[in-house]
């Protein structure tokens, strides 16, 4: 499911690099309007939230007295990743803030990331 999540996200965000950095995104697209960076924060944490879905499909695969390593492999990736999307939507999320200064129009925003930010 995560797998199908993330090519879902890149095939209709194909402006988003693999690492998510915000940097790279911001001179590959302007963004004027509001609501499409409404829409990329929106659809970067329901990426996230698939992330956060698998890593605890993988962590309930534990088995005691055995060494795990391969599962703890697959946990790297999704915590660089992970680490990536939470990057880039601070960065969106200060940006807009900026930019708008709508801080009810932001709200569910807000809401969300704070909810995401304390499971990571």
């Amino acid at each position: 499911m995560f797998l199908e999540s993330k090519l879902h996200f890149h095939r209709n965000h194909p402006e988003f690099n693999g690492l998510f950095e915000y940097e790279e995104y911001i001179s590959l697209k302007t963004i004027n309007d509001p609501n499409e960076g409404y829409e990329a924060i929106m659809d970067l944490m329901n990426l996230q939230d698939q992330i956060d879905s698998f890593q605890k499909l993988i962590f309930s695969h534990f088995q005691n007295g055995t060494n795990n390593e391969c599962r703890i492999s697959a946990l790297v990736p999704l915590v660089q990743e992970s680490y990536g999307i939470y990057k880039f939507i601070t960065s969106m999320l200060r940006a807009m803030h900026t930019t708008t200064g709508d801080d009810e129009a932001l709200e569910p925003l807000r809401s969300r990331y704070d909810a995401q930010h304390h499971r990571l």
